[in-house]
């Protein structure tokens, strides 16, 4: 059976924490990426079709990337299935380099080091 998706997902390794409804930031690892959606491994119970905001951090080197918006589109085993539904041009030219593997393509400033006092993190989003 071919796989429906539009965009196909690699694997990876990658720290991730949501958030949804009224809660705070719940952690997770993203165990496979694409440009439309991910896989979460949590430990958090979480039901289709919630709605997430979503930040990823490759490395501490790197900034991380943010999802304004995703859908839980099925929960398997302790993973969940994330499309994304919104996300900036600048956070959305990042997530294109992690895929590529390519930190510097075309001058983008994808994953670059920055100073601690420019980094996001999940304490002031």
């Amino acid at each position: 059976m071919p796989d429906p998706r539009s965009h196909t997902r690699i694997p990876v390794r990658v720290s991730g924490c949501f958030a949804y409804g009224s809660g705070g930031w719940i952690d997770g690892i993203v165990v496979d990426l694409s440009a439309a959606g991910c896989c979460l491994e949590t430990r958090t119970r979480i039901q289709p079709p919630s709605f997430l905001q979503l930040i990823l951090t490759a490395s501490a080197e790197d900034l991380p990337i943010s999802i304004d918006l995703a859908v839980v589109r099925w929960v398997k085993e302790g993973k969940i299935g994330v499309r994304f539904l919104s996300l900036q041009a600048e956070q959305h030219k990042r997530l294109h380099c992690l895929l590529v593997g390519d930190r510097h393509t075309h001058d983008i400033p994808c994953l670059s080091r920055m100073p601690e006092t420019a980094r996001l993190s999940a304490e002031n989003v």
